[in-house]
This record gives C-alpha cells, structure tokens and sequence, in this order.
C-alpha cells in the first residue's frame, strides 16, 4: 500500500501562461510563490 508524503510540497517557482498575440507559451518565474514577473522565457514551440 503506498504511504503518504509527510512533508509539505513546495510551491511550483514558476507560472505558464499562453501569449494571446504570438500564441507562444510563456514560463515565468515567480518570488517564492509571489506571482511576480522575475523571469520570461519563450520557447520556440509553436502549436
């Protein structure tokens, strides 16, 4: 039987978000969990 994690997850240091202009997704790295912009980094993915 699986045993549950005892410790608490930490918080995901990153927020993904599509641009509605280019249609890109956008990863941006949050301040320790703030939903601060620190960080912008587009991917050449396109679809």
């Amino acid at each position: 039987m699986a045993k549950a994690c005892e410790t608490p997850l930490k918080a995901n240091p990153f927020q993904t978000y599509r641009d509605p202009v280019t249609g890109q997704w956008v990863i941006v790295q949050t301040l320790s969990g703030d939903r601060h912009k620190t960080h912008s980094n587009r991917s050449n993915m396109k679809g």
